[in-house]
């Protein structure tokens, strides 16, 4: 994993970054080697805490649920339906995004907050 950050309520984001010229698909819809390297990477570390609770909790206590992001490649047209649909099937475990979504989600959260000021 890249990074591990706990949120104040225990729980765990597990965040793996790859390289954003990583194809995430193939050309017949078929997961990449590099996009699945790196959930598999997640869900590792996601299956480790499960595992091992005691462990975790005195490292970090009061751990709560592990989840994870894998951030790889960039968004196209040909692969937006491929991408919404491997998220679904990894609902609330892990989440795959391109560097265009997270730059999306950045410009969301710098636009909401602007507007509180």
């Amino acid at each position: 994993m890249d990074f591990a950050l706990i949120n104040w309520n225990g729980e765990i984001h597990i965040l793996e970054i790859e390289d954003s010229r990583k194809m995430l698909f193939t050309k017949l819809r078929r997961p990449s080697n590099y996009l699945v390297h790196a959930e598999q990477q997640v869900l590792d570390w996601i299956d480790w805490i499960r595992k091992f609770p005691s462990y975790a909790e005195a490292k970090i206590p009061l751990i709560g649920r592990s989840f994870g992001t894998v951030v790889i490649g960039r968004k196209s047209p040909e692969t937006e339906s491929a991408l919404r649909q491997r998220n679904r099937i990894f609902k609330n475990v892990l989440e795959i995004m391109t560097y265009d979504h997270l730059l999306e989600k950045a410009e969301s959260l710098r636009d909401r907050v602007a507007n509180l000021v």
